[in-house]
């Protein structure tokens, strides 16, 4: 996402359809699509470059220079020291940036300052201590299972939805997709993959066409759409068991087929 971020989203685009549309309706919607995916994980307000930063709804090129430029931070706080960042604009954009290094745990959490109050009322009801929390932060994503069962048991509110996120402190991407279990004899390049291998992989990727699996040799091999139904649930993140039917080495290609579907990573 990092670098995604840099990039013009049009140029992400597979196929011709795009040119097919308008052009400034397929850019807003390709900028919405971006800032509500950034918006969603949040970012690291000490280390996030300028163009993640500025992805940030609420936030702008320049806010986001300057944001660069005054680090480092040491709280949220920190952040309305900002030459241009405002106190209406803090509040807009305060649940998006953590800062992990605060005194305040909540700091690199989506929580916004405003409910810090509320959140630690409903935590300390489910024995969650700041503890829990930073060991959340540093591993990057929810709290656990039993905590999240316990403020289950709480009255709903969107708070508490909030705080049972899998997304809700610190760098999730490894909760979300984690790097695909490889057993034993996995292959560790594309030369160690035979045709008729069965290998436990990771969806990366899925477009009409087929799905792009993580297999650990390097180069995401291709479950062509032949290979699977709308019953085996095939999406990103689920982890699957796929054979080898095709290696073409010269152009770096890999093709599957599905053996059984594991599930979703959590």
């Amino acid at each position: 996402l990092g670098e995604y971020v840099k990039l013009d989203p049009k140029t992400l685009g597979v196929g011709s359809y795009q040119h097919d549309l308008d052009a400034k309706q397929l850019r807003r919607a390709l900028d919405g699509a971006v800032e509500d995916a950034v918006s969603g994980v949040g970012v690291d307000a000490n280390g996030a470059s300028s163009a993640l930063l500025e992805r940030v709804a609420g936030l702008n090129a320049t806010l986001a220079k300057a944001l660069v430029a005054d680090r480092p931070f040491s709280s949220r706080n920190d952040l309305k020291r900002v030459k241009g960042l405002g106190p209406k604009t803090f509040d807009n954009v305060a649940g998006f940036l953590r800062v992990s290094n605060s005194r305040e745990v909540l700091d690199a959490t989506r929580i916004h300052p405003d409910d810090y109050g509320e959140a630690w009322r409903l935590l300390r009801k489910a024995g969650v201590s700041s503890d829990d929390v930073q060991r959340a932060s540093v591993k990057g994503g929810g709290l656990g299972s039993d905590t999240i069962e316990k403020l289950r048991r709480l009255p709903p509110s969107s708070l508490v939805e909030l705080l049972c996120d899998p997304c809700l402190a610190g760098d999730a991407r490894y909760v979300l997709a984690p790097p695909p279990i490889l057993e034993r004899g996995a292959p560790l390049t594309l030369k160690d993959c035979n045709v008729g291998r069965v290998f436990a992989g990771t969806v990366r990727n899925v477009a009409p066409f087929g799905a792009f699996v993580d297999i650990g040799v390097g180069v995401d091999g291709l479950l062509h759409s032949s290979q699977f139904g709308p019953s085996d649930r095939i999406e990103i993140g689920a982890r699957v068991d796929v054979a080898v039917v095709e290696v073409d080495e010269p152009r770096r290609r890999v093709g599957l087929r599905l053996a059984r579907k594991r599930g979703r990573d959590p």
